[in-house]
């Protein structure tokens, strides 16, 4: 909680007002600009396990199982990004992923090398 007396008052409602800015620069930008939503599935070659799930930005997911990891990835990497689906909303994208987690093994392999893996486009 930010309290006026340890930053100033000034202080406090500046960052008030660069916070709102930034809330209306973010509203202006997706408006713009196409969220994409993503299902991915990571691999550990430590544990031949997979993990699937949801996004908006792979990339960064990935450095925070590295870092972080989660419940299921905690000291299971070194992970690998070896699936990627893009989706127009968060709910498609969800419902694909709960897809995935139901996927076997043999199925993923054969999801890896589909055109529906943008990491094969390129």
């Amino acid at each position: 909680m930010l309290c006026c007396s340890s930053f100033g008052e000034r202080s406090v409602v500046g960052s008030l007002r660069s916070f709102s800015a930034f809330v209306g620069e973010l509203f202006l930008f997706k408006v713009k600009y196409r969220v994409i939503h993503f299902a991915y599935i990571i691999y550990s070659s430590s544990r031949d396990i997979y993990y699937k799930g949801y996004s908006l930005n792979p990339g960064s997911r990935l450095r925070e199982h590295h870092l972080e990891g989660s419940r299921f990835t905690k000291n299971k990497g070194p992970w690998e990004l070896v699936y990627v689906e893009n989706f127009e909303t968060k709910k498609e994208a969800l419902i694909r992923e709960r897809l995935l987690k139901k996927y076997s093994h043999l199925q993923i392999l054969e999801l890896l090398k589909s055109p529906k893996n943008i990491l094969n486009k390129g």
